[in-house]
């Protein structure tokens, strides 16, 4: 092999890169190892709020140096392996945006139009049924209903500039569709706020690509209806002079004194809470020196609050700052009456928004002003026209403009002229975005923000403002909740299936091709270990679906290699030496292994862009498996059996049993095309007639619905389930008042599906169908649980172990989407074959052997969803399953049309029958090899995998069977027709 030193080195310097990206995770789980035994001196109730505040005030701290560089906990957990919400527990969300408040807001009194009112109705019907865009939708819905009057007139307005008489509708489109993007922007920025303040630790949040959505992940979330609310919440956009704060600093040295006498006062139920501020175990909560000039000017002893609340910060309207960890105790502190009586009475304290880079990434708290009795901000945002990012006329720094409306320009005139030189705070859900010192008073209304502004922080100030303008409420259309005891069963039930699938492939390869089976086996060690590093570098998220992508990689991983020995035994039974079959067994067996592999990479991306985000996990742990199980089956395997030849003189490829196994077999597989025929042709009339007749069970991603795991505390049937619920749903239509119900995994857990109200997303809703499920299973439990006890979530509990929640647009893009995958992964894959075998007769053979694959499992879910005692349900997951299988099934067929095309070039005169049934029988060995290794790894999830995947797994299981089959007997007998009949 050429190149060896160059491959070494880049096996070498990959290996070391996976070890750095790896390391990360141990550092984190080593800190919060350590959270955990620091937590462990307090009392039991308090050990979890102790050990988050261990993790909060080491947050930006230094733990982990690795010589050039260090990183602080946070950059830490930003690099470490992150586990999806299936794994650990949490909250998904999706919401989207309801861009006809936007629209309304924006039209202002001509929303009262009864021609704008039915194409407001026309364009929410057509959002729920996805059918089209909600502006354009609009536009030409009130252009019927008002016999084509202009779009313009209902939104041109003094205080409008960029709506004018006379524009067309298509430019009114263009300035409503960039207003609610403004708006989409802006409650993304809000929700983001809101999310990091929540203290929940590694949250997603993200914008879906041509959508007015927003996803929302919450790891480990134990309070659901709490998020629920904080993240559907109206926001609040006020203006509020404030106070200086270095005329405070005397009032704050009172209130320090106070809190010591509280303190002193309180001496034995601090005790506690002083062990948590001063506890050595604690790790470097300030560096050296900083804690040297702490010690020097304030103690946690003598000056409890001043050394939580540096005022050294104090300016403007700041006044002091502190660290993430200890806000929550100042809270407390200033929430004193006896701390509030040493500050005037109209002072309201508020927090910056976020850590500020002037204060080393601490937090600054304002003090705002109250001037109005009823105690309400003496501006809104409700008078903001518009609102824009620029760049100063001076410098780089970026500025924001802000223009009023006609009822704000006299407010914000007075409220500017009566505070020049003081600061004007800018405030949004109760945090301080930013606090400007007016200059002078400023009449017309326009206004300039300036302070050292990137352009991407003016841009989102800039959206804070628009936000009062234009209210863009959120609504939940998709709402899944993982428990963290179901999320630790998925865990371990994930572990131990890729342990024991893991051991038998590495037993599969060395007792079958000896000597050169467990090289592979190191090179599969080797193959899980670069995947890992991979995964973590790339950010991606492990889901169950995506352990089970890893797992399904160790049994595809193999299949290089098998391709590889299968060849070199060929070379050596043909009398070639060694050294020269090692060398055309890997040469002959590249065509075949790139063609293959590249199309199951075809179906991983497919599956990427169409799929959701737990199919997105898996299609990442897919492709990237594929790419390293390349490099390791074709260079390191290469690297270790030569370096065994150059020591030994010979390496062995099989054992005496397995030398010639299958290897002089001659079938007549073109012969047998017919019974072959025969036999998928009843299986899919029999397929047909179950479709027809019985149907298939689709899940609430493709219907809408809610779906519950509820855990009892004593074993409990599906048939009392059932009937305990059997007109629970009064009220509801037939279609809708059904409930499904299976178990899930023990005994004592049932998955139930209901319809009931599946068009209304609402809390309320969600609330009521929980209520019901409550009063209709309470009977079915021991004791006499509590309704909050049966909705909550947190690990441990009977109840609602895991709840999802999909509204109908949300599922009619899903369907959308699953049909347009499966149709470009066919067009792709059979695009590919018709490029690399130049006949189009070999991408048709191809492409109806995949349909054929696809709607024997189709059928198979159809006439057994009923009988078996698991889930077999249409849903993404059983998406990801059949693209899976397309995947797999055009790799073992493109091996066996590699090795047709190799036979047709060395027995040009050969009957082309006999060609192809001697390329079927001399690449048998190669496929039931893998088949098996695949077998046995998807068998192992299957068994010990969890509830959660196990109807994935049987698809896939089907898959492999069904793929196998049709790559030997539909495939390429299909091809020889075809090619037979153009001749």
């Amino acid at each position: 092999m050429q190149s060896k030193g160059v491959i070494k080195w880049v096996a070498i310097l990959l290996g070391l890169a996976c070890l750095y990206q790896l390391s990360f995770t141990w550092k984190t789980r080593s800190v919060e190892k350590a959270a955990v035994e620091y937590a462990k001196s307090f009392p039991a109730e308090e050990q979890a709020s102790m050990e988050q505040y261990y993790l909060d005030s080491i947050e930006n701290k230094t733990v982990y140096n690795v010589g050039l560089t260090s990183f602080t906990y946070k950059q830490c957990k930003e690099k470490e392996i992150n586990l999806g919400l299936d794994l650990k527990g949490g909250m998904n969300v999706m919401l989207e945006i309801q861009v006809e408040d936007v629209v309304k807001a924006l039209a202002g009194e001509s929303q009262h139009d009864p021609n704008f009112v039915v194409a407001l109705a026309e364009a929410n019907e057509a959002l729920r049924q996805g059918t089209g865009g909600y502006i354009e939708t609009l536009a030409e819905a009130y252009s019927k209903a008002s016999n084509g009057a202009p779009l313009a007139d209902l939104f041109v307005s003094p205080d409008r500039k960029d709506i004018k008489a006379g524009m067309s509708d298509n430019e009114v489109v263009k300035v409503l569709k960039q207003e609610t993007d403004d708006a989409l922007a802006a409650s993304f920025n809000i929700l983001r706020s809101r999310i990091d303040h929540f203290g929940v630790v590694q949250p997603n949040i993200q914008r879906m690509p041509n959508s007015n959505r927003i996803l929302v992940e919450l790891p480990g979330v134990k309070e659901p209806e709490r998020v629920r609310k904080l993240l559907q919440g109206t926001a609040s956009l006020e203006f509020w002079t404030t106070y200086n704060g270095q005329e405070l600093l005397p009032a704050l040295q009172r209130a320090d004194m106070a809190v010591k006498a509280y303190r002193d006062a309180h001496k034995e139920v601090e005790a506690k809470a002083e062990q948590k501020s001063d506890a050595p175990a604690l790790a470097a909560e300030v560096s050296e020196e900083a804690k040297a000039e702490e010690v020097a000017r304030f103690s946690r002893e003598r000056n409890p609050l001043l050394a939580l609340l540096n005022p050294a910060y104090a300016n403007g309207a700041v006044l002091g700052a502190a660290t993430a960890a200890d806000i929550a105790t100042i809270n407390k502190y200033l929430a004193l009456p006896e701390v509030r009586d040493c500050f005037p009475s109209d002072v309201r304290f508020k927090w910056g928004i976020k850590g500020d880079k002037l204060a080393n990434g601490q937090y600054f708290l304002y003090a705002i002003k109250v001037e109005r009795a009823d105690g309400n901000a003496p501006l809104d945002g409700s008078v903001i026209s518009d609102a824009r990012a620029t760049y100063a006329q001076t410098g780089a720094n970026a500025e924001v403009s802000m223009a009023m409306n006609s009822n704000g320009i006299t407010e914000w005139a007075q409220l500017t002229g009566e505070n020049v030189g003081k600061c004007i705070a800018i405030v949004l859900d109760g945090y301080v975005y930013s606090a400007p010192v007016v200059r002078g008073k400023i009449e017309g209304g326009n206004s300039s923000i300036s302070g050292d502004f990137t352009i991407q922080e003016a841009q989102d100030l800039a959206n804070v403002l628009k936000s009062g303008k234009v209210p863009a409420p959120a609504r939940i259309i998709q709402d899944t909740v993982v428990g963290p005891s179901l999320g630790q069963e998925s865990i371990n039930a994930g572990m131990l299936s890729f342990l024991l699938a893991f051991l038998l492939v590495l037993l599969y390869m060395g007792l079958f091709y000896k000597t050169a089976g467990w090289i592979s086996d190191i090179a599969l060690v080797t193959n899980v270990f670069l995947l890992m590093g991979c995964l973590v570098s790339f950010g991606a998220v492990l889901t169950l679906p995506g352990i089970a992508g890893i797992v399904l990689t160790m049994g595809m991983a193999v299949d290089a290699n098998v391709i590889i020995y299968e060849r070199i035994k060929e070379e050596l039974r043909g009398g070639k030496g060694i050294h020269a079959a090692i060398k055309d067994g890997f040469s002959n067996a590249y065509s075949a292994i790139i063609d293959g592999n590249l199309t199951t990479i075809i179906t991983g991306i497919v599956l990427f862009v169409f799929g959701n985000g737990p199919v997105q996990g898996f299609a990442t742990t897919l492709v990237i498996g594929i790419l390293t199980s390349l490099f390791c089956s074709i260079f390191i395997t290469r690297l270790i059996i030569e370096a065994v030849v150059a020591k030994r003189g010979n390496c062995s490829f099989s054992y005496k049993w397995s030398e010639k196994l299958l290897s002089n077999v001659h079938f007549d597989f073109i012969g047998k095309r017919k019974f072959a025929y025969i036999t998928s042709g009843i299986i899919i009339l029999a397929g047909v007639l179950s479709l027809a007749f019985h149907g298939l069970n689709y899940g609430v991603e493709f219907t809408g619905g809610r779906t519950f795991v509820v855990r009892f505390d004593q074993n409990v049937s599906a048939e009392q389930v059932r009937e305990a619920l059997d007109g629970a749903f009064v009220g509801a239509d037939a279609a809708t008042s059904s409930v499904e119900v299976k178990q899930y995994g023990k005994e004592n857990q049932m998955r139930i599906v209901t319809q009931y109200k599946f068009d209304d997303t609402s809390e309320a809703t969600t609330e009521e169908v929980e209520t019901i499920l409550y009063n209709a299973l309470k009977p079915l439990y021991g004791y006499d649980i509590t309704l909050d006890g049966f909705r909550s979530t947190q690990s441990d509990n009977n109840g609602i172990v895991s709840a999802d929640k999909i509204g109908p647009a949300i599922a009619k893009d899903m369907t959308t989407g699953a049909v347009f995958s499966l149709l470009f992964a066919l067009i792709a894959i059979g695009l590919y074959i018709v490029f690399r075998f130049r006949k189009w007769q070999w991408a048709a053979g191809a492409t109806l052997a995949l349909i054929h694959d696809t709607f024997m499992i189709i059928a198979l879910f159809s006439m057994f969803y009923s009988i078996m005692p698991f889930n077999l349900e249409i849903n993404q997951a059983f998406i990801a399953a059949i693209l899976t299988i397309i995947g797999y099934s055009i790799n073992d067929t493109v091996v066996i049309f590699d090795r047709i095309r190799e036979y047709i070039g060395l027995y040009p005169k050969r009957d082309i029958k006999e060609t192809m049934n001697s390329a079927l029988s001399s690449t048998l060995m190669r496929t039931l090899n893998t088949s098996g290794t695949t077998l046995v790894t998807l068998l192992a999830i299957f068994i010990f995998g969890g509830e959660t995947i196990r109807g994935f797994v049987f698809a896939l299981i089907i898959g492999v069977v069904v793929g196998t089959y049709s790559s030997l007997f539909i495939a390429s007998p299909l091809a020889y027709d075809m090619q037979k009949k153009a001749k």
